[in-house]
């Protein structure tokens, strides 16, 4: 009879140590799976604070270059490169671009949020040679030279116009002309600032050496 007892406890404490030992396991499997999904949750986060996108600071624009250049090949042609954005935030970049000028095609591609999307196919009707009317960038073009347009533009409106209201870049495109003579004339850096006191714009345009074209005011 003791023999019996002692059995069965023994028995009892096996069935014990089976359920708890499952019961580890399986919280052990939920443990892992909550690790698991906050790594990719984490990871997540920082990938998409790492890709919020371009502004118009100097660093910025350079990084804005190589994407392009990564993006697109150092060896791309383009007849447009509009940054568009507000207070620093929710820039976007659309850029018309083509890797073969003798197609006369291009492809329009915005970024925005951190990805790129095609947005467009275009066709060209040009007399003579294709990139004569286009540029590519660190050639003809340079964004970091774009920057110090920007800067130029501020300092004038400062400076000159004696406009101290808090200013804003919305936009910096470079673009070409759809009727040229020359890249020098025809390629055109815009700028345009916002007065964010009396909600006025002001509009700087560049030639491609940087000398002032107009100004709108």
């Amino acid at each position: 009879m003791q023999e019996r007892c002692l059995w069965s406890r023994l028995i009892d404490m096996n069935k014990f140590n089976l359920l708890f030992c499952s019961k580890s396991f399986i919280f052990a499997i939920k443990m892992k799976k909550i690790v698991f999904l906050s790594t990719i949750l984490i990871s997540s986060l920082l990938f998409s604070s790492c890709k919020k996108g371009f502004n118009f600071q100097k660093e910025s624009l350079i990084q804005l270059s190589e994407e392009l250049q990564n993006k697109f090949t150092e060896d791309a042609w383009y007849t447009s490169i509009i940054i568009r954005g507000q207070n620093g935030t929710h820039n976007t970049v659309v850029v018309d671009v083509t890797k073969d000028p003798n197609s006369l095609k291009q492809e329009q591609w915005a970024y925005d949020g951190g990805f790129w999307e095609k947005k467009s196919n275009i066709s060209l009707e040009v007399e003579g040679e294709p990139t004569n009317y286009m540029f590519q960038i660190d050639n003809e073009i340079s964004l970091e030279f774009a920057y110090n347009l920007i800067d130029k533009t501020l300092d004038d409106l400062k400076n000159e116009e004696e406009i101290l209201d808090p200013l804003d870049v919305r936009t910096l495109s470079i673009r070409s002309s759809s009727e040229m003579n020359s890249k020098e004339e025809g390629v055109l850096y815009t700028i345009t600032i916002f007065n964010e006191n009396t909600a006025k714009s002001y509009s700087y345009v560049y030639y491609l050496n940087g000398e002032l074209k107009n100004k709108n005011l």
